[in-house]
């Protein structure tokens, strides 16, 4: 079974190289995978689909990640929203501001796909994942 069976992921970037290429990975992990490339383009995939993880990084052109977690999690009461912040910025400004905001986890770039996977199966180990059938 791959590691990522029954979890939904969105996974908001500007890059387009890093969107593709997290969306690729997790989907080969067994993640069900949406993605946006924009804090605006994130509410409106988050209006449908409803992610058991938000990944996401911190600067974002038209929103601050940070800002864009909070408005996911006011306007669609979303209090239990597992986040991972993915970003460049490796300064521990940035990431105690991450952690203040609500990422459960930050993770550095370049990102490695057994990392990025082992934070997301972290975060949701009191979690019951159903089966694939």
């Amino acid at each position: 079974m791959n590691p990522l069976t029954g979890v939904s992921i969105l996974v908001v970037d500007d890059n387009d190289d890093s969107l593709e290429l997290m969306e690729m990975c997790l989907s080969l992990a067994g993640a069900t995978v949406r993605t946006a490339d924009s804090a605006s383009a994130a509410h409106r995939v988050f209006a449908e689909f409803r992610p058991d993880v938000l990944i996401s990084d911190i600067s974002l052109p038209d929103e601050d990640g940070c800002q864009m977690l909070q408005s996911l999690r006011e306007g669609f009461q979303t209090d239990d929203l597992k986040a991972i912040a993915v970003t460049g910025h490796s300064d521990a400004d940035v990431r105690e501001s991450a952690l203040r905001a609500g990422f459960h986890a930050y993770v550095v770039k370049p990102v490695t796909v057994p990392a990025l996977t082992d934070s997301i199966l972290r975060l949701l180990a009191d979690r019951q994942v159903a089966p694939a059938t």
